[in-house]
């Protein structure tokens, strides 16, 4: 018997130096900036979605990360549609989600203490396929990753990005200190019509 392992989703890691100042920024842009309640609770702070608008923002901090997003092989020209920061406090969390009307999303982690949360992606099969998982060979689900969900660890400097309609959580926050993050969506140019 021959098996195929077909439609893949794919997740792409990058290291992204996090750029002097960031950390620092985030904090004062929760000291005067609005927050918008989405998939955070718990005491979670979420920018407003425009600091891809922000010049400033833009020449210090993103533009940092999008030379690098440039670099994968694959890229397309592309544009940034939202982008935003989470201050996540102890026992803050991202309730899962997915960013509806863009190509890729990313996490970039800026500052992470231990223990602060991972990130959780979620099988996209998940829904109609969990009793075939129960009795695939235990080496071929090990093989391919078919598991209900996969845990990346937080790391500064670390940007993870994935296909936006892929569901996704951040876990609780076990510190007492604040996991910062920065999050974008990207839509394709050759696509937006």
């Amino acid at each position: 018997m021959k098996t195929h392992s077909f439609f893949p989703t794919h997740v792409w890691e990058i290291d992204c130096e996090v750029p002097e100042g960031m950390i620092d920024y985030a904090f004062e842009l929760k000291e005067v900036g609005k927050s918008v309640k989405l998939s955070n609770r718990s005491g979670s702070w979420h920018s407003l979605c425009n600091l891809h608008r922000d010049e400033n923002f833009c020449e210090n901090y993103l533009n940092k990360l999008l030379d690098k997003i440039n670099e994968l092989d694959f890229m397309p020209l592309f544009k940034v549609t939202a982008c935003w920061i989470n201050i996540n406090g102890k026992g803050a969390l991202n309730l899962p989600h997915s960013h509806p009307g863009c190509d890729l999303s990313l996490v970039w982690y800026i500052r992470t203490p231990e223990n602060c949360g991972d990130l959780e992606l979620e099988n996209p099969f998940l829904q109609t396929r969990v009793n075939l998982m129960d009795y695939l060979p235990e080496d071929f689900t090990i093989e391919n990753t078919i598991v209900e969900s996969v845990f990346l660890p937080p790391v500064e400097g670390k940007c993870y990005i994935f296909p936006s309609d892929l569901r996704h959580s951040v876990l609780e926050n076990n510190t007492d200190e604040y996991r910062i993050s920065f999050s974008a969506n990207l839509k394709f140019l050759d696509y937006d019509f």
